[in-house]
């Protein structure tokens, strides 16, 4: 164990210009990468005798174990035929990855913290602190972090050409993510059969051409051919399948098609929740002024306002706080079933209160307001319920297994005809051509809910059936979505706030390779198979795509020209004076 001088932490100064003086390291221990005396060098590859370059000076290498001085000696194979002919190679485990100052064992332990404990640099130099006494600045570690993305990044790439490799045609799934409004999008190609991540492109925008483009690369590179695309209904997509591959399967992801409808009904039913929350914040129950007082019975026992309802006003806190869960519960009908119930329990508990009390007044007064409410709502929230109980029912069917789809078509269809003939009726309308698409929103009513769910059926069915020509059963594309979002999590965790839209532009797409391996790959050492080489050329691009997308934080070089323009402009119209 050591523990590094105050002047070891820097994110200004190199590490190498500070941290190779040996009065910095005065217990640290001499460590030789070299065969043993009694070992004659000789080339792997040919067999022939190497000569010996011995090293001219040592590095200090940080380890969980301590500090160590290493020394590398170099071997050199002198005989012209031999394909390693002039090469160093050494002989010997190196404590250090490449030329960094850090043990292999520190960036092991790092990429442990990383990519199994999704911790963020805060919390990584806090461990390694405590429990390794070793000091690194955030810069060290931002390093290393990125580091471990690109090895393991790579990694997963080579695994997904071994399985690729093994099959002849895939099932492809497309999505895309905008990272920042002012971002490229990024785009994932994901074969869905074995759920491996094949390719990220990154594109200001994306029509049916560039999409296209997108997949031929895809298939050129893993040499397979397509058998199926799985999307939501992005016209762009659709409008590629139609023109370049007619006769592939194009099946439109089922999740998507529920939950435009789910939103609509959102929207519907949030009309009860909103004016419920109004009732009951408005309510004596619940707004209480501070040091009133209430008359409670008829001999004028006065009590503090704030004991008496205390734990109505919990009650109502409780109310307003349902929410919406998606597919499973909507908050409007929830707190419009709540309000029903505590009515009744209200009345029940008013029975055994005096008739002439004041505080009985209060309570009778408050109760025929939320009957009223209930009254008054009754009607959409019979509506919303029977909306949703449909809902389930479509919801049900569209995944059964033991329907043909076929089967499952004629059945959505006949129940999609019951809301046709209410839009019909509420909006007075004949034909389907006359429904058309909006937004959702408040001011949705019964009639547009039931038109809507009628022409999102009508969009979609043309694609929600074709998994029946695909090798496999897959009806939505929801797993490649989760990708994106474990890939956020993941960035959300290591930025530490919010607005993760930088890291997502310049680490997006490593982050992501992540969201498509398995839980042994992320275990696995991130140093099989090392070549520092590689890893050099993986941070130069890295480098290359940071700069990028900084280039524009900062016109310092930039002259303006807009004001000699407008003057320029203005001369060249006007007459002289």
């Amino acid at each position: 164990m050591i523990q590094t001088t105050s002047t070891d932490i820097s994110t200004e100064r190199k590490w190498s210009n500070m941290t190779e003086k040996p009065e910095n390291y005065p217990n640290a221990q001499r460590y030789e990468v070299k065969l043993s005396p009694e070992q004659t060098p000789r080339c792997p590859k040919c067999k022939k005798t190497m000569e010996i370059i011995r090293p001219t000076q040592g590095k200090y290498v940080i380890t969980l174990s301590g500090t160590f001085y290493q020394w590398v000696w170099y071997y050199l194979c002198n005989n012209e035929q031999c394909m390693d002919y002039n090469k160093k190679i050494t002989f010997g485990e190196r404590l250090d990855y490449g030329k960094e100052q850090w043990g292999k064992d520190l960036l092991e332990l790092i990429g442990e913290y990383v990519l199994q404990g999704k911790m963020n640099t805060e919390q990584i130099q806090w461990l390694l602190k405590k429990h390794y006494q070793i000091a690194l600045s955030e810069h060290i570690i931002r390093k290393m972090q990125d580091d471990v993305l690109l090895l393991k990044a790579n990694q997963i790439n080579r695994k997904t050409e071994q399985i690729i490799a093994q099959k002849r045609s895939i099932i492809l799934g497309i999505d895309g993510q905008d990272p920042d409004n002012s971002a490229d999008a990024i785009w994932a190609l994901v074969d869905l059969e074995t759920m491996r991540l094949l390719r990220t492109v990154k594109v200001d925008s994306a029509d049916h051409t560039v999409i296209h483009q997108m997949i031929e690369d895809t298939l050129q590179q893993y040499d397979v051919k397509l058998c199926g695309v799985v999307s939501d209904k992005q016209s762009n997509i659709q409008k590629c399948m139609e023109v370049f591959y007619p006769d592939i399967p194009h099946q439109f992801c089922t999740f998507h098609f529920f939950y435009n409808i789910w939103k609509h009904l959102e929207m519907f039913d949030n009309r009860i929740h909103i004016e419920a929350r109004k009732l009951l914040r408005a309510s004596p129950l619940y707004r209480i002024a501070a040091n009133a007082t209430i008359t409670v019975d008829e001999q004028g026992t006065m009590l503090d306002r704030a004991e008496v309802f205390e734990e109505t006003r919990n009650d109502i806190i409780a109310l307003c706080g349902i929410r919406s869960k998606t597919f499973e519960q909507l908050h409007g009908v929830e707190i419009y079933k709540k309000i029903q119930h505590y009515c009744a329990e209200f009345e029940q508990a008013l029975k055994t209160l005096s008739k002439r009390a004041p505080l009985t007044s209060l309570l009778s007064r408050e109760l025929s307001r939320f009957r009223a409410f209930l009254k008054e709502y009754r009607p959409r929230f019979l509506q919303c319920e029977r909306f949703f109980k449909k809902f389930e029912k479509l919801y049900r069917i569209a995944y059964r297994s033991d329907l043909s789809s076929a089967e499952i078509k004629k059945q959505i269809s006949q129940l999609v005809e019951y809301s046709w003939g209410i839009a019909q009726r509420e909006l007075e309308i004949t034909q389907r051509d006359d429904l058309r698409s909006f937004l959702p929103n408040a001011g949705i009513t019964w009639g547009k809910l039931n038109g809507e769910l009628v022409r999102l059926w009508d969009s979609y069915q043309t694609g929600l059936f074709a998994y029946s020509h695909l090798p496999i059963d897959i009806r939505t594309n929801s797993r490649l979505e989760r990708g994106f979002s474990v890939e956020k999590m993941r960035l959300l965790a290591r930025a530490g706030k919010k607005k993760v839209g930088f890291l997502m532009q310049t680490r997006g797409e490593l982050v992501l390779r992540l969201s498509y391996a398995s839980p042994s790959e992320l275990s696995s050492s991130i140093l099989v198979d090392f070549d520092y080489f590689e890893l050099k050329q993986l941070r130069s691009d890295l480098r290359a795509e940071i700069s990028s997308v900084t280039s524009t934080w900062c016109y310092k070089d930039r002259s303006f020209t807009g004001p000699g323009s407008v003057l320029s402009v203005v001369s060249s119209s006007c007459p002289p004076c």
